[in-house]
């Protein structure tokens, strides 16, 4: 059903592009010609495919206009995902201290970023209306010495101008959450024999 619903949003907002454009064609071509107003001019073939092409050009700018900022930050968003997930020894640590120890994944040090216009960290709890995310620090702490062992990073999308609300949070159209699945952190943590344990209520 919602699948439904998305789609045919979609497609509405696909004809009003259409609309749109073909109307600023009209207003584009009358302020350069305002002497050819009421008057069927005609057209070679080449200025007929030149000019559906270009307000075909239009409808797109027009239809995808709403997520401007997502464009503008994917990029920057695929840099910060592509570095997700990596742990990285704590520097008190390495390979032989860490082997064998179990322990316990504490988040740390939320910080919110905005991607939109520029990428920069905002100090206050407001969120933005446009592309943001969440960098949220991956500690694996020692369940026994509360040394820490390894960290991470995780990147959460938070926001977005055309974001869809749901379930109390707002999801934005290309920037999804980054998988954490990282093959060299994966290899790193069974080479390590590490053992996660679970502490309910622990921060």
């Amino acid at each position: 059903m919602i699948g439904i619903i998305f789609i045919t949003a979609l497609i509405v907002w696909a004809l009003i592009a259409l609309g749109l454009s073909k109307l600023l064609w009209v207003i584009f071509r009358f302020f350069v010609n305002p002497s050819q107003k009421g008057i069927e001019v005609a057209q070679s073939p080449w200025q007929t495919l030149r000019n559906a092409v270009l307000q075909l050009l239009l409808a797109m700018v027009i239809f995808f206009s709403p997520i401007t900022d997502e464009i503008v930050a994917y990029p920057k968003y695929l840099e910060m995902c592509q570095e997700a997930g990596k742990y990285e020894f704590a520097s008190s640590m390495d390979s032989k201290n860490a082997y064998g120890r179990e322990y316990v994944m504490k988040f740390k040090d939320e910080k919110l970023v905005s991607l939109f216009p520029e990428v920069r960290e905002l100090t206050n709890n407001k969120k933005p209306n446009s592309a943001s995310v969440k960098k949220i620090t991956v500690h694996l702490i020692d369940a026994n010495t509360n040394e820490l062992i390894l960290e991470s990073k995780i990147v959460v999308p938070v926001s977005s101008l055309s974001a869809i609300p749901w379930d109390g949070r707002r999801i934005p159209w290309l920037l999804h959450s980054c998988t954490t699945d990282n093959k060299e952190s994966n290899e790193l943590l069974a080479e390590l024999k590490l053992k996660q344990v679970y502490r309910f209520g622990s921060n």
